[in-house]
């Protein structure tokens, strides 16, 4: 419950001496009333900070409340690589300068996705291969591609940029 949230936070806030917050999570039928009850618990328990998010309230969704899908079991194992494939690449401005994403299909769908920074070497170009090679992995492992997509989306780095009137707020966020 919400109560809960807060009284959990409380509970190690007291032992912290910088900030900590925590996501209160909201089902979309939640009052004002109810959210002003958590605000004023937080500001009784001594809380530093507390963040609310209510169901359904953002574009980006983070919480689902709804039917519980069964798990399945079992280990991901990626297709091979095929040793041809083909793919497109698109030229992407960012904060960091241009990036180069390149996806390749084979007759699966989706094999690999490579990123390269413009400026050559450092730690964001090694990040960018990092998060390329994930992608890649995940998506012969078949993970769906709107996951993903979703997951990166929405990545801050203090470096925006535009393009095509839309902000590219990270590299991650450009792929």
């Amino acid at each position: 419950s919400p109560e809960w949230h807060v009284r959990i936070q409380a509970a190690f806030q007291k032992f912290t001496d910088s900030a900590v917050s925590k996501t209160v999570n909201f089902p979309y039928e939640a009052t004002p009333e109810d959210i002003a009850k958590v605000y004023m618990l937080a500001y009784h328990e001594g809380l530093k900070g507390i963040t609310i998010y209510r169901d359904r309230s953002r574009e980006s969704q983070v919480l689902t409340i709804g039917e519980k899908k069964e798990k399945v079991e079992g280990k991901l194992i990626p297709r091979k690589r095929p040793k041809v494939t083909r793919g497109i690449t698109e030229r992407v401005s960012t904060g960091c300068g241009y990036i180069y994403v390149t996806v390749n299909f084979d007759e699966h769908g989706i094999a690999e996705v490579f990123a390269t920074l413009g400026k050559a070497g450092g730690c964001a170009a090694a990040q960018l291969e990092a998060i390329s090679r994930l992608i890649s992995i995940a998506l012969r492992s078949g993970v769906d591609l709107d996951s993903i997509v979703r997951h990166l989306h929405g990545i801050r780095c203090p470096s925006i940029a535009w393009e095509h009137g839309h902000a590219i707020i990270s590299c991650a966020d450009a792929i």
